[in-house]
């Protein structure tokens, strides 16, 4: 009797061993399944990222495209000429990039000024001037020039 107990005890521990041995392998496999999700799941996290980025660039350059487009055709009605307006829509880019002011704001001064008869190019550097000493935006100081 002694020898059958003795030998369950070795079945015993040499099922434990293996039992152990199935389950760190076990474990080892959720781990490293676990390292593979973390990446899956910041691979996501950045793509998601990048998509929303590249959403709200495609959406903001449609809508400056459309205002270009706008202040285009309001500089063509004004000035009746496509290709004066489209020069002098140019210029207003060019401009922008050369003060504090936005390039909307600009457009947006040139065709208002170009609307009353004015000449933008001559004229809108001294009003920006003006502008920017008093703390004013351009569209308050394109305002006072028309009133004046």
């Amino acid at each position: 009797m002694a020898n059958n107990v003795g030998s369950a005890n070795v079945e015993i521990s040499v099922d434990d061993g293996k039992a152990r041995g199935k389950i760190k392998s076990f474990f080892s496999f959720l781990k490293s399944t676990t390292k593979i999700a973390s990446g899956v799941a910041a691979g996501i996290g950045i793509f998601e990222g990048i998509s929303s980025a590249i959403k709200g660039a495609s959406e903001s350059t449609i809508g400056a495209n459309a205002d270009m487009e706008t202040y285009l055709n309001t500089l063509t009605v004004v000035m009746k000429s496509h290709k004066k307006a489209a020069q002098t829509l140019a210029w207003a880019k060019d401009f922008a990039n050369k003060t504090p002011f936005e390039t909307d704001e600009i457009v947006d001064a040139t065709a208002k000024l170009q609307s009353y008869g004015m000449n933008a190019k001559k004229i809108l550097p001294q009003i920006g001037d003006m502008s920017s000493v008093m703390g004013k935006s351009l569209d308050q100081g394109v305002s006072f020039s028309l009133a004046a």
